[in-house]
């Protein structure tokens, strides 16, 4: 069982502590001389409590003898491909047909079938269109036949 709430740091090892950093020991190095007492991360925040800074170790800092960021590269600019001429307008009316420039445009898409329930799950067959029509109770399905292995029909 583990002391929850005792500190590892007695007086003995804040000086023990203070005396091999200043001697310029790693946080790794004087957390194995307490012989698993405190970790490598106790002793970063037991010297960030104290205030107590790296001391000058005569090595060049890690990475910074090289520059920080790749020379930038000069890349290539392409060529901007050229704006698609004059557009045709089309004009939208709620509840009409679109126009092209005054012109009536016909339409395309042919009146809806009415949506009836004509199949309920025992009743769908393997070529039958899987489309629910209504709500968790009493729910049917569409049951018209469908097209190119696709569980749905045309409409759906």
């Amino acid at each position: 069982m583990t002391n929850v709430g005792v500190s590892p740091w007695n007086d003995d090892r804040v000086e023990a502590l203070k005396k091999l950093w200043l001697e310029g020991k790693s946080c790794s190095e004087i957390s194995r001389e307490f012989k698993g007492v405190v970790s490598r991360n106790a002793v970063i925040g037991k010297l960030h409590r104290m205030g107590l800074s790296q001391p000058d170790r005569g090595l060049p800092p890690v990475g910074r003898d090289r520059p920080m960021r790749a020379p930038k590269v000069e890349r290539t600019r392409y060529a901007k491909p050229p704006k698609p001429g004059p557009q045709k307008k089309v004009a939208v009316v709620f509840g009409a047909a679109p126009t092209v420039r005054g012109q009536q445009a016909p339409r395309h898409t042919p009146a809806p079938e009415p949506l009836t329930p004509t199949k309920t799950l025992m009743e769908l067959g393997k070529d039958d269109c899987r489309w629910i029509i209504g709500e968790r109770v009493g729910r049917v399905f569409c049951g018209r036949a469908s097209t190119d292995c696709s569980p749905y029909c045309q409409t759906h």
